[in-house]
């Protein structure tokens, strides 16, 4: 009889030399997914809350190798057990930047409700707040605007940064 051959041996080494190229060109796309996901880590803020010595003012500071802009402090409730129990609520204002190893102090206002706290009555608030447990959230943006959310909590002597993850695009 005779021998049939669908394939020669050059046509299965092109089908194998195809092979490998299609698995090498996918192990290429992950890898670059995986460098560009570690690239974004890198220009990613880390911001930490800070009080001062003396307990009369809250800084945010800048902990990482890229600057953070646009930071929005979102409302942080508060309760005050005295004989009773007093609710008051921090509106942070929005600061423009905030460099790498740099710090800023917060501006905010104190609502008991919706009357604002008096000043003189700050120092006092804010001894009680740096020494209880609490939480805050805020996002801000790097320097190529891909905004991050941030969750840090406060227990005890120690800030703790809970949670930090890019915001999803809409």
């Amino acid at each position: 009889m005779h021998d049939i051959q669908i394939f020669s041996s050059t046509d299965l080494i092109i089908v194998s030399l195809a092979v490998a190229l299609v698995i090498a060109i996918i192990y290429i796309i992950r890898l670059k997914h995986l460098y560009d996901r570690e690239k974004s880590r890198r220009l990613m803020p880390f911001l930490t809350f800070e009080f001062d010595e003396f307990g009369r003012g809250i800084f945010l500071k800048n902990e990482g190798i890229c600057a953070a802009k646009d930071i929005k402090v979102e409302d942080l409730t508060f309760s005050l057990n005295y004989d009773f129990k007093k609710t008051l609520i921090f509106k942070f204002d929005v600061i423009d930047m905030i460099q790498p190893g740099k710090k800023e102090e917060l501006v905010f206002k104190i609502y008991d409700k919706e009357y604002v706290v008096a000043s003189e009555e700050f120092d006092n608030i804010l001894g009680r707040l740096s020494r209880d447990s609490f939480e805050v959230r805020m996002t801000y943006s790097n320097l190529e605007n891909i905004r991050f959310s941030c969750v840090l909590v406060k227990e005890k002597e120690k800030i703790l940064v809970k949670k930090v993850s890019p915001c999803r695009s809409k």
